[in-house]
């Protein structure tokens, strides 16, 4: 692939893209649809995260959502396409409007996957696994300050390869589970991808709110990331006296809290839960190991579980979605229970961590 042909095919059309594009249907959108109105409409529930990001980059956000709106699929361009104002441009204009036609620009979540030239990225959506190749010296600028280990990208074919268009939003601290997690806090009927990223193409202001929390880090001590694992299941054939072999346990009301002393202080928090009146078992951990070590014990002891976490949250996202969505994120109903013993759980955001 020779990339020094695209870039000159980019080179080439830029000037026409900043006339049809910048200078031209962006207005054209807002004079025919209000898009400037609507995108500070949409803002407004957000305006206290707004208030985090400058205000040229909240205007590159207003652009950038202007023009998906009109660019996506099924968007504007399709009316505005045989609509005297035009029809009224040069030829030019006109066959590079109607490209974006057969061609809709897409929000992705993406991963680098490789970097085969300057300012080429090879990336892979992670919630389609479909990859682009897409050219964007921002990316490049952007990892002179920090490493971004997700992005959120408004993307445009141009014939060759896609670009980037608007704010480069490098996500530090998040990976996919925590934005899938976010967008069920959004909307509590995304039940799979494909509907996370419809809803994406048809709500993207939640997610764009992102970009005030980009350079948050993972959150990490003694090489031990921060994160919630949570599971919760019904379980059968169990009986607490066998369970009392391997755990150090606590009852409060019929519910049971399971501890190892390998993982029940900082920074593990591990335990596990079991509601007798509902039959139920919460484990929940705030590492990976943790949560693999109750997960382990609790299996070894008879129970018929899945050793993955059906949650798994970062830190940095749970405090991130409690503040977009002016929300509090709780995993465990039965820590007031034993709030005694869990005073330093509660506090564990707090604690000295190193970042990385």
């Amino acid at each position: 692939m020779n990339y020094d042909e695209i870039k000159a095919h980019i080179s080439s059309r830029r000037k026409l893209q900043e006339n049809t594009i910048d200078e031209f249907i962006l207005y054209y959108g807002d004079e025919k649809n209000r898009l400037s109105a609507e995108f500070d409409a949409k803002l407004f529930p957000f305006k206290h995260i707004a208030k985090k990001i400058p205000v040229e980059f909240i205007n590159r956000l207003r652009a950038a959502y202007m023009a998906h709106q009109i660019f996506k699929k099924d968007g504007h361009i399709h009316k505005y396409i045989n609509q005297n104002a035009i029809k009224n441009l040069q030829i030019e204009k006109q066959n590079h409007l109607a490209f974006y036609i057969e061609h809709p620009w897409k929000l992705v979540f993406s991963v680098i996957i490789d970097n085969p030239a300057t300012d080429f990225y090879v990336m892979e959506n992670v919630f389609t696994n479909e990859r682009q190749l897409l050219y964007s010296p921002g990316m490049t600028q952007t990892m002179l300050s920090y490493t971004p280990q997700l992005w959120l990208l408004l993307t445009a074919y141009n014939g060759q390869c896609w670009e980037t268009y608007g704010p480069i939003i490098g996500l530090k601290g998040f990976h996919p589970d925590d934005i899938y997690f976010y967008a069920t806090e959004v909307n509590s009927k995304i039940e799979d991808e494909n509907d996370l990223m419809g809803y994406l193409q048809q709500h993207p202001l939640p997610f764009l709110m992102l970009m005030a929390y980009s350079n948050v880090p993972v959150v990490v001590h003694s090489n031990h990331q921060f994160e919630y694992n949570v599971s919760h299941e019904e379980i059968t054939e169990y009986t607490i006296e066998e369970l009392g072999h391997s755990f150090d346990m606590t009852n409060k009301n019929g519910v049971y809290k399971l501890v190892l002393p390998s993982c029940h202080q900082f920074p593990h928090f591990a335990a596990g839960y079991i509601d007798t009146y509902t039959n139920s078992l919460l484990r929940i951990s705030h590492t990976a190991f943790g949560f693999e070590q109750i997960s382990q014990a609790l299996i070894a002891s008879g129970l018929h579980l899945d050793e993955d976490a059906d949650i798994r949250l970062s830190i940095s996202m749970k405090i991130a979605a409690s503040e977009i969505l002016k929300r509090n994120i709780e995993f465990n109903p039965f820590e007031h229970l034993f709030k005694d013993h869990e005073d330093d759980e509660a506090d564990f955001e707090n604690e000295e961590t190193v970042k990385k």
